[in-house]
This record gives C-alpha cells, structure tokens and sequence, in this order.
C-alpha cells in the first residue's frame, strides 16, 4: 500500500483534487511503474523511460539489484536536467556503497541484493532498496517523457571486463492528476 505522506497538494490542484475521491473533487492516483535492465561490456549504457498519460508527479524511485555498480541521470523530454549530473545510485538514496545493512560479494560492505525474480513488485519488496525521496515533487505534465539514463560506475570494473553482467529494477512512484486541464497548470507554475 503506497502512502500519502508524500503528497502535499498545491492551491492549484486544491481546486480540482482532494487525495482521496469526494462528492466535488476527484482523489489523486496513486501509480507505481517498473522497469529493469542489464548492463555489459556491449551495453555499458542504458536509457528506461517513462510516458506521462496524464499529469502526475513523481515522488520517490526505488532501485534494487547491482545498485552499487550505476549511476543514473534523470531528465525530461523538454530538456530540463532533475540531477545536475549522473551520480552513484547510493549516493543518490542517501547512503553510500560501504552501508552496513548487508554485504556484498565484491565490495566490502556493499549492498547484495539478488536480482531474481525480476520486476517493479520485487524492487518494492526487497530489503534493502535504495529509496530517492523526491521533495518537492517532480512534475510531469500529460505527454511528457521521464528518462533516467544509466551508466556503469566503473566502467573497467574487473567483473564487467571478465564478462560479467549487472542488472538493476527500478519503481517509480507516482502521483496523477485524473481530468487535468492544461490550464489548471498555471503556465507550468505549481
């Protein structure tokens, strides 16, 4: 069950939305979207989007896998950065690759988070995830495209070189606006 503690609602989306359906205001949609994919010496880049079908704003992402082997950089299809550069995926979450909370094989201290069985449901359920809080939200107005681009950490990481294979889910939790007119936006203004 996904939490509301994370939605504050601005006087604009006060107008038309409530968090929750009422009798004059549609309830804001709670909505999680996964994705995974590996990494190699042939694709030591990847790119997983994400297409707006309606206003929504994105609240937290969680990652689980080789998290320690990335980093991602998280952008919008206008342009606009959301990180000012790539960045560790630890760092990003607000840990570091020496957490203490499990061990990995390869790095001391490093988070060892099994890859299988893949997919959104297992990046919310495996312990630890590494969690990016969002505040404020990010918003994505209706048509818009999220692309978060990852690269490895260390390219000439030993593991990598010998052929070896990262991989990583992630789970982008979002929040929707249903019946939003572009008007209701402000001219992009919250």
């Amino acid at each position: 069950m996904m939490s509301d503690a994370y939605i504050r609602l601005t006087a604009r989306e006060k107008a038309r939305h409530d968090r929750w359906d009422t009798d004059g205001k549609r309830g804001v949609w709670p909505h999680q979207v996964g994705d995974s994919t590996t990494f190699n010496t042939a694709n030591p880049t990847r790119t997983l989007s994400y297409r707006a079908e309606r206003r929504a704003r994105l609240h937290r992402v969680t990652w689980a896998g080789d998290v320690y082997a990335l980093r991602v950089l998280i952008r919008r299809s206008d342009g606009e950065l959301l990180m000012r550069g790539s960045a560790h995926i630890p760092s990003v979450s607000g840990q570091t690759n020496l957490d203490n909370r499990s061990t990995g094989f390869l790095y001391p201290g490093a988070p060892s988070v099994p890859t299988w069985p893949s997919g959104a449901a297992y990046a919310l359920q495996t312990r630890p995830a590494w969690d990016f809080v969002i505040e404020p939200n990010w918003v994505l107005e209706k048509g818009s495209v999220l692309y978060l681009d990852y690269s490895l950490n260390n390219p000439s990481d030993g593991y990598i070189a010998g052929g070896g294979t990262w991989s990583v889910n992630q789970l982008l939790w979002l929040y929707e606006f249903p019946d939003w007119r572009p008007g209701d936006t402000g001219n992009g203004t919250r």
